[in-house]
């Protein structure tokens, strides 16, 4: 099943979120700027921990992520004469032409082209569960405790089973960037202890993240939980200071302040007004492409 997914990029999904912080963002990185496969609902723009994405896997660029409650900086299109110019608000989008420009290595994984981007006809999330397993990295289906191989097999709603890891002297849920809870077992029976991200929610068919306090922000760049938002955001500059494609913390992202700060970004060369990486033409678009007939354009999102 393929969720919608808010607040998350595309990296994430297919790292299993391995590599990704319980905030939803891609560790420190603030850029989503790899093609490693399609999500439900991941687009260009600058999407990262704090933002949300539209409706279609078209885009793989380099926005920004991260931010502050407060933020201490200018914000990223006034702090650098070298912002903004005839490409502002443009990423790296993968455009298609026919349904069959929308398989992943030959196969139907339930896209299509409308409008000239692959997307998603799924209907998304029904209920917090399946976005706590999804931002967790539950990815394993199970029916009984013999599946899981070095987990546990819990029931995440509906009786619906997930192998879940479960906090051990020597592996703790802070490591992991998660937080211990509790599930009850698949077979049913007394809840047992697993570590999961438990700000992961379902709102209006989308997984989304809501944090509630500063302990479900883990990420170095987003270490903050704006209460009022729900975004785990960033309070100062040092914050951003391991972020690529960012330097600067205003209006609670990451954000960069010259195209400088975009060098060594895949998919993008100039820092837009919004204070994300994009593109200045789509030759700057190298990267590979998540689905099978896509091409390349730099346009608006």
């Amino acid at each position: 099943m393929n969720l919608r997914i808010r607040n998350l990029p595309l990296i994430c999904l297919f790292g299993l979120l391995a590599a990704c912080g319980d905030d939803g963002s891609a560790a420190t990185d603030a850029t989503s700027s790899t093609s490693a496969g399609p999500s439900s609902t991941s687009e260009a723009g600058s999407t990262g921990s704090t933002g949300s994405t539209g409706g279609d896997a078209s885009a793989t660029d380099g926005g920004s992520s991260g931010g502050s409650s407060g933020g201490d900086s200018a914000s990223a299109s006034s702090s650098s004469g070298e912002t903004g110019g005839p490409f502002d608000g443009a990423h790296c989008q993968e455009a298609c032409e026919n349904d069959d420009d929308c398989a992943v290595n030959g196969l139907d994984v339930g896209f299509s082209c409308v409008d000239k981007r692959c997307q998603s006809g799924d209907s998304g999330c029904t209920y917090n569960g399946e976005c706590v397993a999804l931002y967790s990295g539950w990815a394993v289906q199970c029916a009984s405790q013999d599946q899981c191989v070095g987990q546990v097999c819990v029931d995440i709603g509906g009786g619906e089973g997930r192998c879940a890891t479960a906090p051990t002297d020597l592996v703790k849920c802070e490591a992991l960037l998660l937080q211990e809870t509790t599930y009850p077992p698949i077979e049913g029976g007394d809840p047992i202890a697993v570590c999961a991200q438990t700000a992961a929610i379902c709102e209006d068919g989308s997984c989304a993240f809501a944090c509630s306090d500063d302990a479900q922000c883990t990420s170095p760049s987003a270490p903050v939980c704006n209460t009022e938002s729900g975004d785990c955001e960033c309070a100062t500059d040092d914050h951003c200071a391991d972020v690529p494609g960012a330097s600067i913390c205003s209006a609670g992202q990451c954000r960069c302040a010259s195209d400088a700060d975009c060098e060594g970004v895949d998919n993008a060369d100039v820092c837009l007004e919004d204070g994300s990486c994009g593109c200045s033409s789509a030759d700057v678009c190298t990267s590979g492409t998540a689905f099978d007939g896509t091409s390349y354009v730099c346009e608006p999102a």
